[in-house]
């Protein structure tokens, strides 16, 4: 594959770090967090991944050149352990600091979980933190994900990352001529003995302003429906596997957007698939302008709700916290259906309800 600011910080924030602009956070996990493929008796493939990072060593990186990205990136492909967040903890100082869960933290600091710190602190000699949205400064670096979820027509699914950044094109001008550092996701890896190795599914691309990356992800849900590039993607029960839901869905998953968010990208663990093979992440660099002019992203206005609901039959609103987060707020998708989780148990809503006191 070839190829030739908006202030979001509100009144009371941190300012960010200028430092972010160029920093990866790469966590190594006490255990495995690589996808695990197993060979069913009916022939069929399954996947399990751990998806959660109770306890950790993280450690800063400066990427400054998409030659840094590749060093970066071919660390984590190459291990079992370690995955990626795009930022940069308040209180980095470049030296390995300790993640824990929320909740874990909470316990060794011997506070509530709502009064857990942002950011990286000092407890007994050590170094820690947890992973808290208002405690990471996004960096300039972002990913492009082109997975296929369900309920994806079949030809936006053939579609290679090339078509999907050309047609991302219409509202993210730039993005097919930008460069980047393309890369097989751990998925994309696995294939069958024989059958042609895939081609990449992820892209990492360097904005020009770090602070314009949430309002990014805003700006491509929003009109990825007004191009007509959305479809509703169904959300099966993590319980019985039925459908529950639907999500609004695009070329790429906009969710890796998300300030803090981690990105999987071990290697995948084979051992109980006879018959299949785990490629490289043949990781490289596409040419093209060295950083992506993000300019274009702005706060949408009433016109682009209106027509979001409209398409989807979901109203948004857009907050801003103090820490300077965006979040979006979708009214129209909560049903009793809607699975909860709290504390670790995933109940429908609507056995969350019945089982409140009046």
């Amino acid at each position: 594959m070839s190829r030739g600011p908006i202030n979001l910080t509100c009144a009371g924030a941190p300012m960010p770090d200028p430092r972010a602009a160029t920093t990866i956070t790469v966590i190594t996990s006490r255990h495995p967090i690589n996808k695990r493929y197993v060979l069913q008796s009916d022939g069929t493939l399954t996947k399990t991944a751990v998806a959660v990072i109770t306890r950790g060593v993280a450690q800063s990186h400066i990427v400054k050149t998409h030659e840094d990205m590749v060093v970066v990136l071919t660390e984590v492909a190459n291990s079992d352990n370690k995955c990626i967040v795009p930022g940069r903890w308040h209180g980095d100082d470049g030296t390995p600091f300790e993640i824990y869960s929320k909740r874990k933290l909470a316990t060794i600091l011997g506070v509530a979980e709502d009064a857990v710190p942002w950011g990286i602190v000092e407890h007994e000699g050590r170094r820690v933190a947890a992973r808290l949205e208002a405690g990471i400064d996004s960096s300039s670096w972002f990913l492009l994900d082109a997975d296929s979820p369900l309920g994806m027509p079949t030809e936006w699914a053939a579609m290679d990352l090339d078509e999907r950044l050309a047609a991302w094109e219409l509202f993210v001008p730039g993005i097919s001529k930008a460069c980047g550092v393309g890369l097989r996701s751990s998925s994309a890896r696995v294939r069958k003995v024989g059958a042609p190795a895939h081609d990449w599914t992820h892209l990492w691309l360097r904005g020009d302003d770090p602070a314009r990356i949430p309002l990014l992800r805003v700006h491509c849900e929003i009109e990825m429906v007004r191009h007509g590039w959305s479809f509703q993607s169904p959300k099966r029960s993590r319980t019985d596997g039925s459908v529950v839901g639907y999500a609004t869905r695009g070329l790429f998953d906009t969710s890796v957007l998300h300030t803090g968010r981690i990105v999987f990208n071990a290697r995948p663990d084979i051992s109980a698939a006879p018959g299949f093979v785990c490629d490289a992440a043949d990781i490289g660099i596409i040419e093209g302008a060295p950083v992506l002019d993000t300019s274009f992203a702005k706060m949408p206005d009433t016109g682009a709700l209106r027509d979001y609901r409209e398409k989807t039959g979901v109203g948004l609103n857009i907050v801003i916290s103090k820490a300077g987060a965006i979040s979006t707020i979708n009214r129209g998708l909560l049903t009793l259906d809607t699975e909860i989780e709290v504390k670790g148990v995933v109940k429908p809503l609507r056995d969350w309800i019945g089982g409140t006191k009046a």
